[in-house]
């Protein structure tokens, strides 16, 4: 996906569609599937994807999906630099899904302190 994300910022948008199209059905069939441990990452890049091809509401319930799997560690560092979400990176919908996702990691670190110091 990165490769057709060079391909349409290059300007060769028709050859990026049909890279895009390729990765968006494998990714969807793995996570209807969830044929692997880590099929709901894969909402990440679906939701990139379609964040990078204008299809907004495609990208935040992708994403919110993604949410729900609890933001594995990096994830939220990535999200604020991953050129993929350029277009939604000031919308108050994705800055309200990073911002939950960082108070759940601050919720987390909280009960991780209280075990290592009881």
């Amino acid at each position: 996906m990165r490769y057709a994300h060079a391909l349409w910022l290059a300007g060769k948008r028709d050859t990026a569609l049909i890279v895009f199209d390729e990765q968006l059905k494998e990714f969807e069939r793995q996570v209807r599937f969830r044929q692997t441990q880590s099929a709901g990452h894969f909402d990440y890049d679906i939701a990139g994807i379609y964040a990078v091809l204008g299809q907004k509401e495609k990208a935040y319930a992708h994403l919110r999906s993604f949410a729900q799997g609890g933001w594995p560690w990096g994830s939220l560092y990535l999200i604020n630099h991953d050129p993929f979400f350029d277009s939604m990176r000031n919308e108050k919908e994705f800055i309200d899904l990073v911002n939950a996702g960082r108070e759940e990691k601050k919720k987390q670190r909280r009960e991780i302190q209280k075990l290592e110091h009881p």
